[in-house]
């Protein structure tokens, strides 16, 4: 499966809207156009490092940065679908050196490990993760908890075109498969 062509049903869509002959090929612009665009995430981190979060322990040490040393070292093996959809897509989730993964996004678009951010909401773990596909104008923004061995969420994939862009949803959840984290030894 390949990233840089359209769905049939979105190309015939396009083909219909534009008065196309079905001989021509749709195809994505390089994304160089949007390159230097910031994303919405990036934008709400400049916005909440200027609020003066995230706040810090008595040692000095962020409350963000110990929240997501519970969550480094922790992989996930679950499945992603359609938004109400079974999840029948396998993926493994992984956490480490601060950054976030879903192995399968990586094997089948080269979407790179990304920093992740989180905070603690009750007994759960909220984060979030934006990763860009490195050869389109893509981006998956994974919001997503985890509380206990369970992780679920949505993952945004968002991709935009030369006169329009689609996003999707996609949901996602899984067990624990492994974790050198003191979260879970800890229970």
């Amino acid at each position: 499966m390949r990233c840089d062509r359209l769905g049939v049903q979105e190309e015939e869509t396009m083909r219909q809207k534009l008065n196309m002959k079905p001989s021509v090929r749709i195809r994505a612009l390089p994304s160089s156009r949007h390159a230097r665009r910031p994303s919405l995430l990036s934008a709400g981190m400049i916005a909440a490092a200027l609020l003066g979060f995230p706040a810090t322990t008595s040692a000095g040490e962020s409350v963000e940065n110990q929240t997501r040393a519970h969550l480094d070292g922790m992989s996930f093996k679950g499945g992603v679908g359609p938004h109400g959809q079974p999840h029948d897509v396998e993926d493994r989730f992984v956490f480490a050196n601060g950054e976030f993964v879903s192995k399968e996004c990586e094997r089948r678009c080269e979407y790179p490990a990304r920093p992740y951010f989180v905070r603690k909401a009750g007994d759960q773990i909220e984060f979030i993760s934006e990763t860009r596909c490195p050869y389109k104008d893509a981006t998956i923004v994974w919001r997503g908890t985890v509380q206990g061995d369970k992780i679920e969420g949505v993952a945004t994939w968002t991709i935009n075109r030369w006169y329009w862009t689609v996003e999707k949803k996609y949901e996602f959840s899984g067990r624990l498969e492994q974790s050198v984290s003191p979260l879970a030894s800890s229970d």
